[in-house]
């Protein structure tokens, strides 16, 4: 998980550097796996959260697959970026995710989750 955390991060941001969108379709097919990678931690991590003597560890390593889990969410944020400043055009991605309204009375920006 840290492997392909850490290389979704460094694609995102040399990505940034060079407003160079054309591997977000690679990074948002590779992001799925950490996702997938942190279903299978909980999922074995289940038993042994139920043992008084590993519980603390099993919670510890949980955290961690978690946090991997936000850092290939934060890369995929980041390649939003990237395509909104090359392309001029919200990603698919982000759409699914959010709506963006504007409220031009209020002057005020509001994100709606689906």
């Amino acid at each position: 998980m840290a492997r392909l955390a850490i290389e979704l991060v460094r694609q995102a941001t040399g990505a940034l550097e060079r407003l160079d969108a054309s591997g977000v379709a690679d990074a948002a097919a590779r992001e799925p796996k950490l996702d997938a990678a942190l279903r299978g931690v909980v999922g074995d991590a289940h038993p042994t959260i139920e043992d008084p003597r590993t519980i603390s560890a099993c919670l510890d390593m949980l955290f961690v697959a978690k946090s991997f889990e936000r850092i290939g969410d934060h890369a995929t944020n980041v390649w939003e970026h990237v395509v909104y400043a090359v392309r001029g055009e919200e990603p698919a991605a982000c759409l699914a995710v959010f709506s963006l309204r504007v409220s031009t009375a209020q002057g005020a920006v509001t994100f709606l989750s689906h």
